[in-house]
């Protein structure tokens, strides 16, 4: 049995004409290029998003604690759900605003 699997790709021609120049400038074979393109690709950590950036950056200063999924029913997050459920969940609790000044205490 074979520790290699053979792989048919289809890219455009201008991007098989980049891989084959820069296959021959390094004066090795395409497949050799294509799989040392590949592992050097896949041993770098992954680019956090710029959300992901932002809400790291929040919540180490303390200013932004991600949601938690809403009590009761089903284990879905919030943003499995439509705007019609989410009403539903929330009928019957505080506003907002009497929450955010509960948790501030008194001026």
């Amino acid at each position: 049995m074979s520790d290699q699997v053979k792989l048919t790709v289809r890219m455009p021609d201008t991007l098989h004409d980049r891989l084959r120049r820069r296959a021959q400038d390094s004066q090795r074979s395409l497949n050799r290029e294509i799989n040392d393109l590949l592992w050097n690709a896949l041993a770098q950590p992954p680019i956090e998003s710029e959300r992901g950036a932002v809400e790291r950056v929040l919540a180490g200063s303390g200013l932004w604690t991600p949601l938690q999924p809403i009590s009761g029913g089903d284990d879905r997050s919030i943003d499995e759900m439509d705007h019609r459920e989410i009403r539903e969940r929330l009928d019957g609790s505080a506003p907002l605003s009497e929450t955010v000044m509960d948790e501030r205490g008194p001026r």
